[in-house]
């Protein structure tokens, strides 16, 4: 029996690395290289106190960095050469895994112009723009400029389009008709022609000045363009006309609930409350038709009130929309119920965000809702992460097994899974779920994450051994083998 023992432990930074250190007997140190994997070798055991730590390994698994980039850089070489096509792929790429990739939307949206290929153009002009930051005026611009161009095949589908035709032939019928350009223009504008819906706009407002609704039309394709002056010309306009023969005010509520979405995006948020608020009165009136306007505006005057941190009310809000429309047209509405889930979660109140996403994945996986899995995974995650709060461990394991089973590849799911072991002492378990989720960083290339997870194996994985043992323990005297 050793009279004296004296352990030493070293995390060294990064490395992991434990040395024990015998009077006694020569010195033996379990060491490690930088790597996002560990195993297990077949070694001699360390004996410590009562516990045993095994030797270890780790295997360097590298991890390109910023491949985003280098398809960025590819794709100016071929633009550079004129191979558009190979140039477009290439940014696409880059896009795909850096999706606020300014330089490649900027750089492909060029493209685009270049092949004529106008709506594509358009569609990176708009992604930019929502962007935002520097550029953003000089986007819009671009977009205002590229907006009026059709190319022969979009011609082509217009001309194709009966819908279209037969509005054309009532037109040319009846030219004084305001009706039929209204409605030609709306399928314009579901079709992103923006210029020719502005004009049947234009002469639907020409025919009849006092018609509200083509206004309020227009104004929402001036809203769609972000040519928000004119957007909110338009609306006032609209709601300033007074009724007369058919029209009532009763049907004016999507038009306060239009300028109140514009209201809310200049972030005028008062304003935008007053007009939601006037939707939802339009909506009590007599004769008003219960359409879908309405559980709108309770719900985005939520989310208002929420950013003014107004949270009863917002509360009271969402709360009203589930009581009194719980479905949509397809049998599935979850909305209110997963924004006041997230409020709750917000607020603390765990056991109420956790009924709430419970709901949510209840509707997500129900029947009515085909191929609403993916989204359930969202849930089962925010669901799970509450189930920690409240150390239901559990219950947190079983939510991260259901999102596996929809995304076996969710490297987040087997970090957090492997972190939730960790708070369990499952040293195993926390280490098979930090390596699949090291490997599946690797491949796909998100090596921030990866790293992150490298740190985890290499800094705790050993420490951890020792988890189970008190410090009295570690003091106990090692019967030598001799």
């Amino acid at each position: 029996m050793l009279t004296r023992s004296l352990i030493a432990i070293s995390l060294a930074t990064g490395v992991g690395a434990i040395a024990v250190i015998n009077h006694n007997q020569p010195q033996k140190t379990i060491g490690s290289t930088r790597t996002s994997n560990v195993d297990e070798v077949n070694a001699s055991p360390v004996r410590l106190g009562r516990g045993t730590v095994h030797q270890l390994k780790f295997t360097e698994i590298e991890c390109e960095v910023d491949v985003a980039e280098t398809h960025k850089n590819s794709g100016d070489s071929y633009s550079k050469l004129g191979e558009y096509e190979k140039a477009i792929a290439e940014y696409s790429k880059a896009i795909s895994l850096k999706p606020e990739y300014v330089e490649a939307y900027a750089n492909r949206a060029v493209i685009f112009n270049r092949l004529k290929q106008y709506r594509q153009a358009n569609s990176d002009y708009k992604k930019l723009i929502d962007i935002g930051g520097i550029g953003s005026e000089i986007y819009r611009i671009r977009l205002s400029e590229t907006v009026n161009l059709l190319t022969d095949s979009e011609q082509e589908t217009i001309k194709g389009n009966k819908e279209i035709a037969d509005l054309t032939k009532a037109i040319n019928n009846d030219p004084q008709r305001h009706f039929n350009y209204s409605q030609r223009a709306g399928i314009y504008l579901h079709l992103e022609y923006y210029v020719l819906a502005l004009a049947d706009y234009n002469t639907a407002i020409s025919i009849k000045p006092q018609n509200p609704y083509a206004y309020a039309d227009r104004g929402s394709t001036y809203h769609q363009l972000k040519q928000y002056d004119q957007a909110l010309a338009d609306y006032n306009t609209a709601i300033s006309i007074e009724p007369t023969g058919f029209v009532k005010y009763v049907d004016y509520d999507y038009i306060y609930s239009r300028r109140a979405d514009l209201y809310r995006d200049l972030k005028q948020y008062d304003k935008a409350i007053a007009d939601y608020s006037q939707t939802i009165a339009i909506s009590k009136m007599p004769g008003a038709s219960n359409s879908s306007i309405v559980p709108e505006a309770y719900n985005k005057r939520a989310d208002l009130y929420r950013d003014l941190k107004q949270y009863d009310k917002a509360i009271a809000d969402y709360s009203h929309t589930i009581a009194n429309y719980p479905r949509d047209l397809f049998g599935v509405d979850t909305y209110a119920y997963r924004r006041r889930a997230d409020l709750y979660r917000e607020l603390k109140q765990y056991d109420k965000a956790i009924a709430d996403y419970s709901q949510t994945i209840a509707k997500y996986t129900s029947d009515y809702c085909i191929n609403c899995e993916t989204r359930a995974a969202v849930f089962y995650d925010k669901r799970a992460a509450m189930y920690r709060e409240i150390e239901q461990y559990d219950k947190a394991i079983a939510d991260y097994a259901q999102i596996l089973a929809i995304f076996p590849k969710s490297a987040d799911t087997y970090k957090n899974r492997g972190d939730l072991y960790l708070e369990l002492g499952e040293i195993r378990q926390a280490k098979e779920n930090w390596q699949e989720a090291a490997e599946l960083y690797q491949r796909q290339n998100n090596c921030e994450q990866h790293r992150i997870v490298q740190q985890q194996l290499q800094k705790k994985y050993l420490w951890l051994h020792l988890k189970s043992f008190r410090v009295t323990d570690l003091l106990t005297p090692i019967k030598s083998s001799n």
